[in-house]
């Protein structure tokens, strides 16, 4: 493993044999290379274990737990992560090489904020059609309030924050506790953006739809 590393990759995944190893050489390929990649497997029943021991970098760490859902999934890799920063990846999802690289110089405009945000595209399954992501403006915490316009791949928090404000694990927000941290973080912190595209969400039959109660 890396040590002290900037950046902490977190890949929580269930079931994403089919994508995660495109997911994790979007990460290796990065042109930024001081990160080390947690992935949190939440008891999957495929050949996702298989896949990831085939795959050797001293980057990459493999975590198997019992399934309790993506937001105790995301807190036990912050919980293990040894980076600066650490961002969270959907095990379906890409990022592009120049990814951390932003991020990093991002971070050194900044002065090491507490959390902050990377444009993003949406893509169908086959790469081909493209939506982009929202536009948000330098520091965009009012538009949280009108509804989650954030990617969670995009996002980046600091770890000190990190383990300080974990992921709610209710699961009665299950598909919104990233929404419901990002509303705690920005009531407290500055949240920075930049609409560089440095990530891609991918549509696909078997991504989890949610339609967010603003209630819940």
């Amino acid at each position: 493993m890396v040590s002290d590393p900037l950046f902490s990759v977190v890949i929580p995944t269930y079931n994403r044999a089919t994508f995660i190893a495109k997911t994790i050489d979007s990460v290796l390929r990065q042109s930024f290379q001081d990160f080390e990649m947690i992935v949190v497997d939440d008891g999957s029943t495929d050949n996702t274990a298989e896949i990831i021991a085939s795959i050797q970098n001293p980057r990459l760490s493999y975590h198997p737990k019992q399934n309790e859902e993506r937001a105790i999934a995301r807190n036990t890799g912050a919980t293990l992560s040894k980076g600066r920063y650490v961002t969270f990846l959907d095990s379906d999802d890409l990022v592009y090489e120049q990814h951390l690289e932003t991020a990093a110089e991002f971070i050194d405009k900044h002065n090491e904020p507490e959390f902050f945000h990377l444009g993003f595209e949406i893509k169908d399954a086959e790469m081909q059609s493209t939506r982009p992501g929202s536009v948000l403006p330098d520091i965009a915490n009012e538009c949280l309030i009108a509804g989650n316009q954030l990617s969670c791949n995009g996002v980046f928090v600091r770890r000190d924050i990190a383990l300080k404000h974990p992921f709610n694990p209710e699961r009665a927000l299950s598909g919104t506790e990233d929404y419901e941290l990002w509303l705690r973080l920005a009531s407290r912190y500055p949240l920075y953006c930049d609409n560089s595209v440095t990530s891609v969400i991918i549509q696909h039959d078997a991504r989890s739809v949610v339609t967010t109660d603003r209630e819940k």
